[in-house]
């Protein structure tokens, strides 16, 4: 089976290498989660149980506070799968842009930013070139890409 992005054929086996590589970050968040909530669980029990046997005791505040260990685990576990994630995430859209290295693409040019024009092409992607003595505000610009990136393309006027 095979789908078609800006006029070239891809197929589907690139597909389920990702998907694999996406269930074991996912499997591996799901058990760091359930190991720091299991911790959390009988850490939350036991300090209640002993913060209450000793009422009077001075550091029955440090021992009520050892549940927030494992919650702090969560949340690098959290930050650890997102970081996976945006990781796939980025090398799928460098992929996706790299057959677009060479081509010329129709870009709507919105403006300038940072220095370079900005447009966007018929499929929403992101071109940049840069040209300091035309206005290109509003026209659509043949651009030659002459670098590929994750999220934006770079061109020169064609």
């Amino acid at each position: 089976m095979s789908s078609t992005l800006d006029s070239r054929t891809y197929s589907e086996p690139r597909g389920a290498a990702v998907g694999s590589e996406q269930h074991s970050g996912k499997r591996r968040y799901n058990r760091d989660l359930l190991i720091a909530l299991l911790a959390y669980g009988i850490l939350l029990a036991a300090s209640g149980y002993i913060v209450d046997a000793n009422r009077e005791a001075g550091w029955r505040y440090a021992v009520a506070l050892l549940p927030m260990v494992p919650a702090a685990f969560v949340a690098v576990a959290w930050v650890r799968y997102y970081r996976t994630v945006d990781e796939l995430q980025q090398r799928i859209a460098a992929e996706t842009n790299a057959p677009l290295l060479g081509q010329t693409l129709e870009v709507l040019v919105e403006g300038r930013e940072r220095g370079a024009w900005k447009g966007r092409t018929r499929t929403d992607k992101l071109g940049f070139f840069g040209d300091e003595e035309h206005d290109y505000t509003g026209r659509l610009l043949p651009l030659r890409i002459t670098r590929t990136g994750p999220w934006s393309l770079q061109g020169t006027p064609a």
